[in-house]
């Protein structure tokens, strides 16, 4: 019940944020503005971060592969050893 309530909220307050927009059309243009402009952040980037992204990447691409690996691999195999067992059990008799 609780979800439902929670869920309702967010559909309110979304309606009530496209009443706004569309109420006021500088709205838009101050907010594409924001996010163009460009401001300092005053971070300091190391040389690690370039070795995390890439680290990151990687852990990225391999979870993939192993979906996939695990969602095709194994039924592929069990289907070919069934079919293997068939064709040995029709030979015997």
């Amino acid at each position: 019940m609780e979800q439902i309530l929670q869920s309702r909220r967010i559909k309110f307050k979304m309606v009530k944020i496209n009443q706004i927009v569309k109420k006021n059309p500088m709205f838009k243009l101050i907010f594409i503005l924001l996010i163009l402009l460009p401001t300092h952040s005053y971070a300091y980037l190391g040389p690690g971060l370039g070795g995390g992204i890439i680290a990151a990447i990687i852990g990225v691409i391999i979870a993939i592969l192993a979906t996939f690996f695990g969602i095709l691999w194994f039924p592929l195999k069990k289907f070919f050893k069934n079919r293997k067992d068939k064709k040995k059990d029709t030979k015997k008799q």
